[in-house]
């Protein structure tokens, strides 16, 4: 009856109807996950804050390192870094400030199956919830991803890093 609790956990997060299709797919991924001697868990950051819900702004086109360097410059009227600055800012104490999800735990009792005998998580996260909901540092690898790559047109990179937790 494993599959029973696998299956609950899905439906747990996703009231909704759902399609035969989307059963079909739930119980393939089931029964992997119940054959399986090792999970890879991969994430990103911010599956579990609110959506940017401002009619005169556009997550996509906030979230670039451009706001550091705009063609009107800085001035009175255009103060683009600190508009950069306070967005990524915003978006790291929302992040680390965020309740875990319940993904965390459904990934977390995933792992303690009887047959699983390796399980691990790759992700960009910043926000260190991997570690919070009881993963061991040795089974995280946290990547930061690029901001952005050389871009003669933004005439700046904020950085690239790698950073893996042992």
């Amino acid at each position: 009856m494993a599959f029973a609790n696998v299956s609950q956990d899905v439906t747990a997060i996703n009231q909704n109807k759902i399609t035969v299709e989307t059963i079909q797919i739930i119980k393939k991924a089931a029964e992997l996950i119940l054959h399986c001697d090792a999970i890879l868990f991969t994430s990103g950051a911010g599956m579990g804050l609110p959506l940017l819900q401002h009619p005169e702004l556009d997550f996509t086109k906030m979230s670039t390192p451009r706001w550091f360097r705009k063609d009107q410059g800085n001035s009175d009227k255009h103060d683009m870094a600190n508009f950069g600055y306070a967005f990524w800012a915003f978006r790291y104490s929302a992040y680390t400030s965020a309740t875990l999800h319940l993904g965390y735990s459904i990934a977390k009792k995933w792992s303690k199956l009887s047959q699983v005998k390796w399980s691990f998580s790759f992700t960009s996260n910043i926000d260190g919830h991997w570690i919070k909901s009881g993963w061991k540092d040795r089974q995280s690898l946290n990547v930061m991803v690029p901001l952005t790559i050389c871009n003669a047109s933004a005439g700046v990179v904020i950085g690239y890093g790698l950073q893996i937790t042992r």
